[in-house]
């Protein structure tokens, strides 16, 4: 991943290890507890002992910061920014939960995909996992000690910003009774499922269309965010409602957290429901069909109140503060900008459909290097795929990298011809929307890769006329992908889909046809009479019998006594129709209508009808049931003198 004009700078110091080996987590309670006092003051004692660094690669905390406290001028420093707005050390902490969360979610998915590759190499929590960030400059940590960072980091963004859900409230929206059924159905299909058990979270939902009223759109961008939150809990949870379900029925617990608060309500599709409601208010608000007054708006602000404690927040405040303190001095908090590349390898591998990747574990490690490395390896059809990172190869007519390329991903298809990158990949990341340099970096890839599609992929935001830099006749071959990260999950899903796209998965074998003739002919009769017949004629008149066992068109397995069954196995090479009779050759019954007698027509595939003899054959003296015909096509055409059996009464008859 370049980080020309991007967030990363001079990045400093940044070597070590990924936890803290010279001081416990929490240690610094004694250096934080009974400080705290304004927001601005936490801020300059944060930069004053480099827990924060807003002049390098903090730069995008110190922007965020900024921007929710009101604004102010690039050069003004934050904790003057904080004074004049007069936030205490909860807003702060509330202004960085989302940047925390960002984070967390990233060490997990990236534990994620770790555990697996652990659990298929057979390395377990002896797996490591090396970064090589520059040139001789690697971390390296066991997947063990990794899993206890990731643990630690998600605990904090949990307490930086709590959820509280309460299924009654969430669906008691002031909006609620706009929800559309037909925007939901619509929003299930596009996803690509029909059932909304199956509508994926990762999916997201799409934004509110802006009203024209920024009173409104503030309200709705709140609820879109709450729900988007929603959404992160439940991926936590299972891929879907479905998931979720069986989650539920799994749990033994006699209290409802609020992660099961949601499970509950996601049952109910609040996600869907709640989204459909935003959307149909903003349509109705644009389209001047609705006029929300300040009692409406007053009503939304306190349902979304309810979501967040105050009184939660209060009173873990300082411990919170102390355990905050502690992931912004993590090595990886400062390595961030450059994680986010290896956290692309996990988009790379949930697209992908996780065990056709099959990453390469060298000496216990899995490696993310700075140089050239097969990072796994991939067998869609047409030939045998690798993935490797950090490949460099000359450049075509650059304006922007004269000695060569080297983006951060290459597919390389290998095959009789030799080797070709069929995909490349490149991640950027910038703290304003940019267009000269990633369209420099688009242009030179696609021409340096004539045979790859190019997929430029962002933390953040990207300029509208990025694309603009490659020929027109490549742009086919260009992909851009912006705001793919933790928390977006639509960006993310669309990113994959692309991926997927490229590499799809080899089609499944299609299914055999079923046959359409049957395979055998089964009677079966009254164990009370002796012996019945089964007679299977050709249109020769050639007849499969007990005096005739076997035919071109069929045999008798045995001439069976005392209820059957008798079987006639059908040549499954013949085409010819087929006449089925049944004889009463005994004479301990009046009729073969007394026996009782049912033939199964069975194919291969367990299909079957069964036939039973009319009642017009019980009270005659007639030894002979004609049963049915099966024509050239396998169509089985029951004579007048039989009843298709009902399934229910059939497996009675068979017991």
């Amino acid at each position: 991943m370049d980080d020309e004009g991007g967030v990363t700078g001079d990045l400093l110091a940044r070597a070590g290890p990924f936890c803290h080996h010279d001081e416990d987590w929490g240690a610094s309670e004694r250096r934080w507890g009974g400080m705290l006092g304004t927001a601005a003051d936490l801020w300059r004692e944060w930069e004053r002992a480099g827990v924060l660094r807003p002049g390098d690669y903090d730069s995008d905390v110190a922007r965020h910061v900024r921007d929710a406290a009101g604004g102010g001028s690039v050069g003004e420093p934050i904790a003057d920014v904080l004074d004049r707005a007069g936030w205490t050390v909860r807003d702060l902490v509330h202004a960085l939960a989302p940047l925390v969360a960002s984070f967390a979610g990233m060490l997990r998915d990236l534990l994620r995909l770790l555990t697996r590759v652990g659990a298929t190499s057979g390395t377990g929590d002896d797996l490591h996992v090396v970064y090589e960030f520059d040139e001789g400059d690697a971390v390296d940590q066991s997947l063990s000690a990794f899993r206890e960072t990731v643990r630690r980091v998600e605990s904090v963004a949990v307490r930086v910003r709590p959820l509280v859900f309460d299924a009654s409230h969430a669906f008691a929206s002031p909006i609620r009774e706009l929800w559309s059924q037909e925007w939901v159905e619509g929003t299930v299909r596009a996803s690509g499922v029909a059932d909304r058990s199956a509508w994926p979270f990762a999916a997201g939902l799409p934004p509110a269309p802006a009203t024209g009223d920024p009173l409104v759109d503030e309200r709705l961008d709140r609820i879109t965010a709450l729900i988007d939150d929603v959404l992160a809990v439940l991926s936590q949870i299972g891929q879907d409602t479905a998931a979720v379900d069986v989650w539920l029925q799994e749990r033994h617990r006699s209290e409802e957290s609020t992660t099961e608060a949601i499970a509950n309500a996601a049952r109910d599709f609040w996600p869907l429901t709640a989204a459909s409601a935003v959307h149909m208010f903003a349509a109705g608000v644009a389209k001047g069909e609705l006029s929300p007054d300040g009692a409406l708006l007053a009503r939304l602000d306190e349902w979304l109140g309810a979501f967040r404690s105050a009184d939660e927040i209060e009173s873990v405040v300082e411990q919170t503060v102390n355990e905050l303190a502690d992931v912004l001095k993590l090595p990886t908090w400062g390595r961030r900008h450059e994680l986010y590349s290896a956290w692309i390898a996990t988009q790379l591998d949930r697209a992908l459909a996780s065990a056709r990747l099959e990453f390469v574990v060298r000496d216990g490690a899995v490696r993310f290097p700075f140089h050239a490395t097969l990072l796994a390896r991939l067998d869609p059809p047409g030939g045998r795929v690798e993935l490797w990172c950090e490949v460099r190869s000359s450049a075509v007519e650059p304006i922007g990298r004269k000695e060569g390329i080297q983006p951060d991903y290459r597919f390389v298809r290998r095959d009789a011809a030799g080797e070709t990158t069929v995909a490349a990949v490149e991640v950027k990341q910038y703290l304003q929307a940019a267009t000269k340099n990633p369209g420099a970096a688009l242009h030179d890839y696609v021409l340096g890769l004539p045979e790859a599609t190019v997929l430029l992929v962002a933390h953040g935001k990207l300029g509208a006329r990025v694309l603009d830099s490659v020929p027109v006749e490549d742009r086919h071959r260009a992909l851009v992908h912006r705001d793919v990260r933790v928390g977006r999950p639509r960006e993310s899903a669309a990113f994959r889909a692309d991926i997927l796209a490229l590499f799809p998965p080899t089609p499944p074998a299609p299914p055999s046809p079923p046959p359409t003739r049957p395979a055998r002919i089964e009677l079966s009769w009254a164990p009370t009479v002796r012996d019945l017949d089964l007679h299977v004629a050709g249109t020769g008149r050639e007849e499969t019998a007990w005096g005739h066992p076997s035919s071109a068109h069929s045999s008798l397995r045995c001439d069976a006594k005392d209820g059957g069954p008798e079987i006639v196995d059908l040549v499954a090479s013949s085409r010819e129709r087929l006449e089925i009779a049944v004889r009463l050759f005994s004479t301990d019954a009046a009729s073969v209508g007394e026996a009782d007698p049912v033939v199964s027509i069975v194919w291969d595939d367990a299909r079957r009808i069964a036939l039973r003899a009319g009642t017009g054959t019980a009270g005659s003296r007639e030894r002979r049931w004609n049963v049915a015909a099966i024509d050239d096509a396998g169509t089985v055409i029951p004579s007048s003198d039989s009843v298709v059996v009902p399934l229910g009464e059939r497996a009675e008859h068979e017991r």
